[in-house]
């Protein structure tokens, strides 16, 4: 096995997204990805996107990928926040269980790729604003703080992703 497959192994495991920049720290070329997809070791997601074959996606893997290796601002949040933070009304079920609600600032790229994608049942990634306009307005008319920054830390299926609290 060559060094930068061994790497690559080593570091990702099967199921897990790879995007360009962990690729390029990996020093894998796209040359070399794209005989790694030949070879059946990964499969393309997209462009700059790749899953580590061997285990199904899992949408968890896509939001870590994209809130560690691109860095940008993505939350799941909704339903699927409360959900994950354990305080979803009990016996609820989400109006809008089949997509998972990502917000993001106006200026993050959340890759089409990732957009496109289908899990079990059928469940989509779709992307909303951020939650709260600026500035939050109370009934009384007074200004309420806000913090979007607030976040907090959840392992869903094996993968740490940050939520808004």
């Amino acid at each position: 096995m060559g060094g930068q497959l061994h790497s690559l192994l080593g570091t990702y495991l099967p199921g897990q997204v790879i995007l360009a920049s962990g690729m390029r720290a990996l020093g894998i070329s796209p040359a070399l990805a794209a005989s790694y997809v030949r070879s059946g070791w990964l499969e393309p997601l997209g462009v700059g996107a790749w899953k580590v074959a061997g285990r199904s996606l899992a949408w968890a893997e896509v939001v870590h990928a994209l809130q560690t290796e691109s860095e940008q601002a993505v939350r799941p949040h909704g339903y699927a926040a409360l959900q994950l933070l354990g305080l979803a009304p009990l016996g609820l079920e989400s109006p809008l269980s089949r997509e998972l609600a990502l917000s993001a600032p106006t200026d993050a790229h959340v890759p089409a790729w990732a957009m496109r994608l289908l899990w079990s049942g059928g469940r989509a990634l779709r992307r909303y604003p951020q939650a709260l306009p600026l500035p939050v307005r109370l009934p009384n008319g007074r200004e309420a703080e806000r913090h979007l920054e607030d976040t907090t830390r959840v392992v869903v299926e094996g993968r740490e992703l940050v939520l808004p609290t």
